[in-house]
């Protein structure tokens, strides 16, 4: 059985979820921190410290779990699909609409294929930059 390739929405989603799993991390002071802690005059007790952290990591935990759940993940990864999907769709209509286009199915080996082409140059600032071409394309073309 082969495997399929990945869809873009899973992709993203994937991508989503590994990105948000950065931040449910467990906080730990640095070795620094504790060691400037202990050399201070009013150091902050060991005790105090690992259970402000307990606590802090477990509502940063369930912070994560309400707000990126799986489903809300996954949603997120199928709009953003969707957005670049309708994006695309409407760049090529757009260049479906304009006849100063060549399409990708045009085959430019075929006899008839200058026939599809457009009749003048398709971008003016080229036609500025290159007259004599643009000349010669419209002479081939017409």
């Amino acid at each position: 059985m082969a495997d399929t390739a990945p869809t873009i929405p899973s992709l993203k989603e994937s991508f989503i979820t590994a990105q948000t799993n950065i931040i449910p991390q467990p906080l730990v002071p640095s070795r620094m921190w504790r060691r400037n802690n202990n050399a201070s005059s009013n150091p902050i007790p060991a005790r105090v410290l690992d259970d402000v952290l307990f606590n802090l990591n477990q509502r940063i935990q369930l912070h994560h779990r309400r707000v990126y759940p799986p489903q809300a993940t996954y949603n997120v990864a199928e709009q953003i699909s969707n957005l670049y999907s309708r994006d695309a769709e409407e760049r090529v209509k757009k260049w479906k609409k304009s006849e100063s286009t060549i399409g990708r199915e045009l085959d430019l080996a075929a006899d008839d294929a200058i026939e599809e082409l457009p009749s003048s140059w398709p971008i003016e600032t080229d036609v500025e930059k290159y007259p004599e071409e643009t000349e010669q394309y419209e002479a081939i073309v017409l």
